[in-house]
């Protein structure tokens, strides 16, 4: 009898990781290509900085598009994997369970089960070691590399000499807009150009670009570490990839950001110039308020400078903030403001409505294109070259320099998904009324964005020893970028790998007050449900049920909501002699697991006795999404009548966290 039932025990476990594994397997390979086919320019460190972003900052149709095809392709193949063994193996074990068809057909169909998952898995490692730049990006991170730091110009200590009467500025960082979305005659690879009154503008006279003799355009390429917004206004007024050992955007938990370096702003402050930095959201986000306070005192005119002025309404707020219409508006009025006193200036702008997902529709976009993000691009083609040509028509212009560039790729990657991949993506850019001329004025120059840096000293007619500046060539002179002299493979390799020095000038410390403040903010959001033995797999369940109507596009008309669970009252088996004690995490998206020091589970018993649990992390053995289970052994003699179970998270700052919604009932069967 013993021996059947463990043979019976075997058989299912079989069954059931042969399954597990198959959809395990799965997801990896459909996620793996997701992954490729949406961020397929990005580096795997940028993939990873992606993921690690807030969800508000990601699309819901990003999210809906995750579902559609990584999620529910995973959970087809795990349900044709049942129906093999519903239809084939149970079929025949049903009539002769000891039969020798009915062993072989268990045995053939469980082999072929690891064998299918085994290659499905192989695949999906591939594609990510591979096309994604897993294997890379290991490498990287555990090789040394001391390239950046043997390659730095450091401002501080090169020599810059001033024009006697000093140029202003005006620097416009142009969200995700790529020399890629021209037409393949001005260098682009779209059929029809999104981009012409910008393309006009390059081309025109008095505007460089650093093409040479060439009729097609020159851009930018954006190196590992400046791929998204603040490493990539970090890396053309630093000359620095934004390298550090914290999350992309969470440098204003910081002290400083960068204290011990000299970036553009530092410059320019040094030698009398008045900052500024306007843009449409929130500055304090990914810590650009912080960066550019902090090197060059940037008066900051954001979405809350706008609110605290009046400029908009206080209870205003369209996608990031306010959009480029008004931004522009409200640039106009600040540089005939800034134009009345002799003090030079530098205007630095963000622009926003571009941003991916698809960008945001103003009440001056046309429907002339085939896609909402392609009108977008066209919308702020004429918006920013309007402005320009504002700016152009002002007495001030003629000691103004203008600098158009994009801040990185999109992330958008439908949006490309027809471009060549033999195409070099680049960022658009050009300068327009610099007070010096190119010295090699016949040469397609191989240009990275931290170019940019010493580019923007020399324009304003800036005199440069040594003609570089932080990883940054200037590109009026003579001399090779870095990216001529070694060519992009070899420096995006140095690039990728661990520079101690890197990690030295950052000064960046991940256990900083406002760090372990941030993260115990986050760990106040959990939506934790609780639950005694097997009921775990009800909530296991009713979640993937729910998942799954909402993935077909129905609506779904259930009981299950996780902030209500644990209202109803669970219950246990008072005559087992131990009880798991499971706490689900449901939204996983809003905070990091990682955050977590301690899970206590505080058992009170019908008698009024209390006992505190100290919870691990467990499988779950099924894919939820955002969801993760902390769970503890508990013997049965603290567990008797009527029980109240209440949890509480410990962070890494030692802060209790504990929750109303955090307390469950259990009743005995």
């Amino acid at each position: 009898m013993l021996e059947k039932k463990i043979r019976k025990f075997f058989y299912g476990f079989g069954i059931f990781m042969s399954l597990f594994l198959l959809l395990v397997s799965a997801l990896i390979l459909f996620s793996a290509v997701w992954v490729t086919t949406n961020w397929g320019l990005l580096s795997f460190e940028s993939i990873i900085f992606q993921l690690k972003s807030p969800i508000h900052g990601t699309g819901n149709g990003m999210i809906r598009d995750y579902i559609f095809r990584a999620a529910l392709p995973a959970i087809l193949i795990l349900a044709i994997g049942i129906c093999v063994y519903i239809f084939v193996v149970r079929r025949i074990s049903k009539k002769d369970p000891h039969s020798k068809k009915a062993k072989v057909s268990y045995s053939v169909t469980l082999s072929s089960t690891f064998v299918v998952a085994i290659l499905l898995l192989a695949f999906g490692v591939n594609i990510l070691w591979n096309k994604a730049g897993l294997g890379e990006y290991i490498h990287n991170i555990n090789t040394e590399s001391d390239w950046i730091e043997m390659s730095y110009a450091d401002p501080e200590k090169t020599s810059l000499t001033f024009p006697e009467k000093k140029r202003n500025l005006i620097y416009i960082f142009l969200e995700s807009v790529e020399l890629t979305y021209t037409d393949e005659a001005s260098g682009g690879a779209f059929k029809y150009n999104c981009l012409p009154n910008l393309t006009a503008l390059a081309q025109s006279e008095g505007a460089d670009n650093f093409r040479g003799t060439e009729t097609k355009l020159n851009g930018g390429h954006a190196l590992s570490c400046t791929t998204w917004t603040m490493g990539a206004m970090f890396g053309q007024t630093s000359g620095l990839p934004l390298k550090i050992a914290i999350d992309g955007n969470s440098m204003d938990t910081q002290e400083a950001f960068f204290p011990s370096i000299t970036t553009l702003g530092d410059i320019l402050e040094d030698n009398g110039y008045k900052n500024i930095l306007s843009i449409g959201s929130d500055a304090a986000f990914g810590g650009r308020e912080a960066y550019f306070t902090g090197h060059g005192n940037y008066e900051i005119h954001d979405y809350k400078y706008a609110q605290a002025n009046k400029l908009i309404p206080e209870d205003y707020f369209v996608f990031w903030g306010f959009e480029d219409q008004k931004l522009f508006e409200f640039a106009k009025n600040d540089l005939s403001e800034l134009a009345k006193s002799d003090q030079p200036f530098n205007y630095t702008m963000l622009t926003v409505d571009t941003h991916f997902e698809d960008g945001y529709v103003c009440e001056q976009c046309k429907n002339e294109l085939d896609t909402q993000y392609a009108n977008v691009m066209r919308c702020s083609d004429r918006q920013v070259t309007e402005f320009v040509k504002w700016c152009q028509s002002q007495d001030w212009y003629d000691n103004t320099t203008i600098v158009l560039v994009g801040d990185h790729p999109t992330m958008d990657k439908d949006f490309c998904q027809d471009v060549p991949s033999s195409y070099d993506r680049t960022v658009f850019l050009t300068i327009l009324n610099s007070a010096v001329d190119e010295a090699r004025p016949n040469d397609f120059r191989t240009i990275s964005t931290f170019d940019m840096f010493p580019t923007t000293v020399a324009a304003l007619g800036i005199k440069i020893k040594g003609e570089r500046l932080g990883l940054g060539t200037n590109l009026y002179s003579t001399e090779d970028t870095l990216t001529e002299a070694y060519g992009i493979d070899k420096e995006q390799q140095e690039l990728k790998r661990h520079s101690d020095f890197m990690d030295r000038i950052s000064e960046v410390d991940t256990n900083s007050k406002k760090m372990l403040e941030r993260q115990d903010t986050y760990l106040e959001r959990p939506i934790i449900m609780l639950a005694i033995d097997d009921s775990v797999e009800k909530i296991y369940t009713e979640a993937e049920n729910k998942n799954s109507i909402i993935a077909s596009g129905k609506t779904y008309t259930g009981t299950y909501d996780p902030e209500k669970y644990n209202s109803t009252n669970d219950k246990y088996d008072q005559t087992k002699t131990e009880h798991v004690i499971s706490a689900v995490f449901s939204n996983a998206d809003s905070y990091n697991r990682s955050y977590i020091d301690h899970v206590i589970v505080t058992v009170k018993n019908e008698s009024g006795k209390t006992t505190d649990y100290e919870m691990s992390p467990a499988e779950m053995g099924h894919d939820i999404g955002n969801y993760f289970v902390y769970s503890v052994n508990a013997p049965s003699d603290y567990l008797t009548g009527k029980v109240s179970l209440s949890l509480k998270i410990i962070t890494r700052s030692g802060k209790e966290i504990s929750q109303p919604s955090w307390i469950r009932r259990a009743d005995p069967k």
